[in-house]
C-alpha cells in the first residue's frame, strides 16, 4: 500500500488506477504468482461475469495474467465455435461478461463443452446488485442464479472491492489491471489452475 494515495474507493478510483499502471508497465509490481500455468497450456475457458462490463473487464485482464497471459475475449456474445474448439487444443481463454449479457449465448455451448468452461461471479451477491442501483437489479438477482445453476467444471463467487464498481473507461484493453487481488481470489485463481489441470487434454496435431 501506498501511504500517499487516498482512501480506495470509487469516489478515487481513477488516482490508484494512475498509480498503478505505471507500476506495472515498468515491472516494479507483477501480475504473476508462483506456480503460474504456460498460457499455451491452459485448457480451459474462464467467464468473468460482473455487474458492469468495465468491472469484468478489469478483473479478467487480471485473472489472465495471473494465469500466464491467456487471451483475452471481451464480448461472450461473439464466442464462436472456433473459439471451444481452440480451448480444447489448449489455448485458453478469459471472457469478461455482465450478469444479464450473454447467459443465453453461454447455455448453447455448455453441453459438449462445460467440463472447459469456469465461472467466476465477481461482485455479483444480491447485496453488491441492489447497491449498484441499476434499474434491472431485480432482474440481475434473478439472472445470478441462473449462472450458479450453469452445469459447468466450476461456478464460484468472489467479493467485489468498491473501487471496481465504477463507470470509468479510462483503462485500456493493452494496460495492466490494477486491480488488487483479496483471499476469495487467490483462493479462485487456485481453482482455476486446477479446473485447467483437470480439463479433457485433445491432441491438436
Amino acid at each position: 500500500d501506498d501511504a500517499s494515495l487516498p482512501p480506495m474507493d470509487e469516489a478515487f478510483y481513477l488516482n490508484h488506477l494512475e498509480h498503478f499502471i505505471p507500476l506495472y508497465e515498468n515491472g516494479t509490481i507483477t501480475g504473476t504468482t508462483d506456480n503460474d500455468v504456460d498460457a499455451a497450456g491452459y485448457r480451459a475457458m474462464v467467464i468473468v461475469v460482473a455487474i458492469r462490463q468495465e468491472t469484468a473487464t478489469e478483473v479478467s485482464k487480471f485473472v489472465s495474467q495471473e494465469l500466464g497471459g491467456v487471451r483475452l475475449h471481451d464480448d461472450i456474445n461473439t464466442l464462436s465455435d472456433d473459439d471451444f474448439l481452440a480451448v480444447t487444443a489448449g489455448r485458453g481463454l478469459i471472457v469478461s461478461a455482465t450478469i444479464i449479457d450473454g447467459f443465453g449465448r453461454l447455455r448453447k455451448y455448455v453441453k459438449e463443452y462445460g467440463k472447459e468452461i469456469s465461472i467466476i461471479l465477481f461482485g455479483c451477491d444480491a447485496k453488491s446488485i441492489e447497491a449498484s442501483l441499476l434499474p434491472k437489479s431485480r432482474q440481475m438477482i434473478g439472472m445470478v442464479k441462473g449462472w450458479e445453476k450453469t452445469r459447468v467444471g466450476l461456478v464460484k463467487h468472489v467479493m467485489m472491492q468498491p473501487s471496481l464498481e465504477t463507470e470509468d473507461k479510462s483503462s485500456t484493453d493493452e494496460s495492466p489491471s490494477p486491480y488488487q487481488p483479496g483471499e476469495e481470489m487467490k483462493a479462485a485463481i487456485v481453482a482455476l489452475k486446477k479446473a485447467s489441470e483437470a480439463a479433457p487434454q485433445v491432441d491438436a496435431r
